[in-house]
């Protein structure tokens, strides 16, 4: 299992795209293969009006399904003597800490350690002030999620902007402390080395 999580815009799906499919290209018998879109790891937990209030409880009952879910997938092919499952997930509980925002680090801990324990890794994609310039903010500002969930971040493309970039700060220390195998990869690079990457890491 591979989580991918960074600041919103950076290339995650970008990323798992390209890891799926180069997946798929390399092995002639295909394995049990799951992937987690925000559609099911961030977006029960974001409802179309923005002020609408959410509780914590709601937010923990969405991970505990998600983990029900990863922790039976893991336990059927347990006998197997070869990786029979693979699983990427497009954000999850590093985010939700800052996206709603109503659970902190100390409320995620025991499930962080719970997908260390099925042997889920990290990947954390980093990216300069300018990348988040232009690819969260300048790149969307068209786009709703600027024109109408940016109010929550900021009154102007400058103060959404560092916004992000202090969120990117934050993300990463809570990504330090996670127990899953981690690695950080700046997403300035070339697609191609950046999956190649990431896929050796998903991988080993």
């Amino acid at each position: 299992m591979l989580l991918v999580e960074g600041v919103a815009g950076i290339g995650k799906t970008t990323l798992i795209n390209s890891l799926i499919r180069q997946y798929v290209k390399s092995n002639k018998r295909i394995r049990s293969l799951l992937h987690l879109t925000q559609a099911h790891t961030y977006h029960p937990l974001a409802p179309d009006g923005i002020d609408r209030e959410l509780l914590p409880e709601q937010n923990i009952a969405h991970l505990e399904q998600i983990l029900d879910l990863l922790n039976w997938m893991v336990s059927s092919v347990s006998d197997e003597q070869r990786k029979m499952f693979f699983c990427t997930m497009d954000t999850l509980h590093i985010t939700h800490c800052f996206r709603p925002g109503i659970l902190n680090w100390s409320e995620v801990t025991t499930f962080d350690r719970r997908l260390h324990e099925l042997g889920c890794k990290l990947i954390f994609l980093r990216a300069t002030e300018e990348t988040i310039w232009e690819r969260t903010v300048w790149g969307r500002r068209d786009n709703e999620f600027i024109t109408y969930y940016g109010r929550k971040y900021g009154d102007s493309l400058d103060s959404i902007h560092r916004y992000h970039v202090q969120e990117q700060e934050k993300m990463m220390a809570i990504a330090e402390m996670s127990a899953m195998e981690k690695l950080v990869i700046d997403c300035e690079g070339d697609i191609s080395d950046t999956s190649q990457e990431a896929l050796d890491f998903w991988m080993s």
